[in-house]
């Protein structure tokens, strides 16, 4: 079998698998080829090539073209073929797929379609929880645990706030996806407490870059343009797809990444979120906001 998406091209003496990113091909005599074939077709012609056949899983499976064992992919393994395809990280479907078992996504959908992001990440293969109360984050497991807020057109940045604190609190990793402002839809960024900007350091970055910055806030607050569902399903499919390469292949390039969706432009636009050194959320408890320690430099 091969993982969704792997193409075979067979020509004399070689064989050529496509997965959308590079070439790979398998050359060698008529029966180690054969071997090959047989284990792409999931067929064996006796005992006597059950090694051979076993064999050539195993180098399917090495070059991330065939799943763990040879076994067809089920729903789970998709998400991890996908996940396991990032150019970011070199992990095998086999490795990806346990990571996905491993993981538990927390999803507060704050919408009155609380089904929709549930679904796209179970269709993804992710383990899923809906959550509804703030004071359960303080009882999950951090090593497991990733929580997605789904911001309502009523109060788009007010639920936002409050599970920041709270995930900042416990260590809990989590992701936003934001409200349509009538131009673009924002998700995330990935936040991860004590390494990247929170959601308070978000809102500062962003008011910065407008000109009515000391509304910014209150605005940003205000009830927002009614989401089309068209343009809420694209928000979720990409927080699917982050929380995806997120879980199963730890890319290093989310983290403190936004992704901002422009349906004027039908584009995603991408910029990294950096914290704010004095935010009042985030700041480690030792930091000392002083703009300078006048009673010493007047010793001097």
């Amino acid at each position: 079998m091969l993982l969704p998406g792997v193409r075979l091209v067979e020509r004399p003496g070689v064989l050529h698998f496509f997965d959308g990113r590079r070439v790979v091909s398998v050359r060698g005599d008529e029966g180690g080829r054969r071997a090959v074939r047989q284990a792409v077709d999931g067929a064996s012609d006796g005992a006597e090539t059950d090694q051979a056949v076993t064999d050539a899983h195993e180098l399917l499976e090495r070059l991330k073209l065939g799943p763990a064992g040879g076994q067809p992919a089920g729903p789970v393994s998709v998400g991890a073929a996908f996940a396991s395809a990032s150019v970011a990280g070199w992990v095998t479907p086999s490795e990806a797929d346990a990571r996905l078992r491993d993981a538990d996504v927390h999803v507060w959908d704050c919408t009155s379609d609380t089904s929709g992001l549930l679904d796209a990440l179970s269709a993804s293969g992710v383990h899923c929880t809906e959550l509804r109360d703030l004071r359960r984050i303080a009882e999950l497991d951090p090593a497991r645990s990733v929580v997605v807020v789904v911001a309502s057109d009523q109060h788009p940045t007010q639920r936002l706030r409050e599970v920041n604190a709270a995930c900042i609190a416990r260590g809990i990793v989590w992701l936003p996806v934001g409200a349509y402002d009538g131009a673009v839809i924002r998700v995330g960024p990935l936040m991860i407490p004590g390494q990247t900007a929170c959601a308070d350091c978000l809102l500062r970055r962003l008011a910065a870059n407008v000109e009515y910055s000391a509304e910014y806030r209150d605005i940003a607050d205000a009830p927002a343009a009614p989401t089309p569902p068209a343009l809420r399903a694209w928000s979720y499919s990409v927080a699917a797809l982050i929380l995806l390469r997120w879980l199963a292949n730890h890319d290093v390039r989310l983290p403190g990444r936004l992704f901002t969706l422009v349906p004027d432009d039908l584009a995603i636009r991408q910029a990294t979120v950096y914290r704010v050194p004095r935010c009042e959320t985030c700041a480690a408890p030792d930091f000392v906001t002083a703009a300078a320690p006048w009673d010493i430099a007047g010793d001097h």
